[in-house]
């Protein structure tokens, strides 16, 4: 009859729901009103559904942003929570009892400071990441990644004082890249930090600084214990530390900040290592401008 096709329609348009918007009207002619009606609802609930995809991938990636929010915070609580208890069981010791004792006062004292410092340097590492979350701040001018790695190599001299060998052979050529001084100095200290904590007393490190396809590189190797393949992946996750031959203090967010400023300056930072040979990770930054 002349009401099939609107009855068609009508049944049809009775089974869609909101849970299912893939679901169209029949157009068995597209030419008359019927056809034409039917084809501009199809478009429509088309756009429909795409809306409908969209907000969920939306609502989804806001539900795991806020997953990833309460993991930080309750990572970020526990963290804070042994240095405060390191003090403040020291504080009560002082004044019980350890006064009476010099030694024992001395050793509380020296406790309190070194907890104070852990956690001195836990908040700056959470304000770096959080400032990094809100979006990358850069002072960016071409420079010379060189100078950025000898500073580097110089500190970690220091700071390593004999126990590990650091060395660096300056390139005969300048390596010129566009990025923020401060930003990537700091990216090469906590990699070398890294490799000189991991690295058995007597062991090396050896930096290099090279260019190629774009691209400039700081290399920073070592000859230390290594990180097994299946961690590899994880070694960048906040708070993420590994098992008790790589936990030699620090709150497990030195890569996470490194990362962050690395692919702020659109790079990337590529890592290899070798169980009992040691690991190899090289800061890649591009070489113009993007």
């Amino acid at each position: 009859t002349a009401l099939r096709p609107v009855d068609a329609v009508v049944s049809s348009a009775r089974e869609m729901s909101e849970a299912d918007l893939s679901r169209r009207l029949p157009v068995t002619n597209p030419g008359d009103e019927i056809g034409r009606l039917a084809t501009t609802i199809n478009g429509l609930l088309a756009r429909l559904e795409g809306a409908f995809r969209r907000l969920e991938a939306s609502l989804a990636r806001q539900e795991e942003a806020l997953a990833r929010q309460r993991r930080f915070a309750a990572d970020a609580s526990h963290e804070f929570r042994t240095p405060l208890t390191a003090i403040s069981g020291n504080a009560r010791m002082l004044d019980d009892w350890a006064l009476e004792d010099p030694e024992a006062a001395r050793e509380g004292v020296k406790s309190i400071k070194d907890e104070t410092d852990r956690l001195r340097s836990l908040a700056e590492a959470l304000l770096t990441l959080a400032r990094g979350d809100e979006g990358p701040s850069l002072s960016v001018e071409r420079q010379d990644l060189r100078e950025v790695a000898a500073e580097s190599v110089e500190a970690a001299r220091a700071a390593a004082d004999g126990k590990v060998s650091i060395k660096y052979a300056f390139p005969r050529h300048a390596v010129k890249a566009t990025f923020d001084r401060g930003q990537v100095r700091q990216v090469a200290s906590i990699l070398l930090d890294n490799a000189v904590k991991y690295t058995p007393e007597g062991g090396n490190v050896t930096v290099r600084v090279g260019e190629g396809d774009d691209r400039a590189h700081v290399e920073v190797s070592d000859t230390g214990v290594g990180i097994p393949e299946q961690e590899l992946p994880l070694i960048f996750e906040r708070f993420h530390r590994l098992d008790s031959s790589r936990t030699q203090g620090g709150a497990g967010l030195g890569l996470s900040i490194a990362r962050q400023i690395v692919e702020a300056h659109g790079g990337t930072i590529e890592t290899r290592s070798t169980v009992g040979q040691g690991s190899t990770f090289t800061l890649v930054l591009p070489q113009k401008p993007g």
